[in-house]
């Protein structure tokens, strides 16, 4: 539940950071601890999209929460069974891009 009181620069609502930690931050946007966390974001962001875009999460018919996250789990397997294979070849240059391993 919001606090809200009359301030002196007009109405304060105050929202528990619990509420939605993406609008309300519990760090400075220009903070340097904030930039790290969003270095790794963008990490993570990568993998969504490669996820909702070149495996098809996007435009998926399964309605299922079980079946979503047995495929999710398979694709994310696949992924990195990929990355150690490009490892083992001794091309870590290509662990990023998204071509056949064999």
């Amino acid at each position: 539940m919001p606090l809200v009181r009359d301030g002196s620069f007009g109405r304060v609502v105050r929202v528990p950071l619990d509420k939605d930690r993406r609008v309300f931050m519990p760090q400075h946007f220009h903070s340097q601890g904030f930039e790290k966390k969003y270095k790794r974001r963008t990490a993570v962001e990568r993998v969504n999209s490669r996820l909702d875009n070149v495996h098809g999460f996007e435009n998926t018919a399964l309605r299922s929460q079980d079946r979503i996250a047995l495929r999710v789990g398979l694709v994310m397997l696949t992924m990195l069974a990929s990355a150690k294979a490009w490892v083992q070849a001794g091309k870590e240059e290509s662990l990023r891009r998204i071509l056949r391993v064999a």
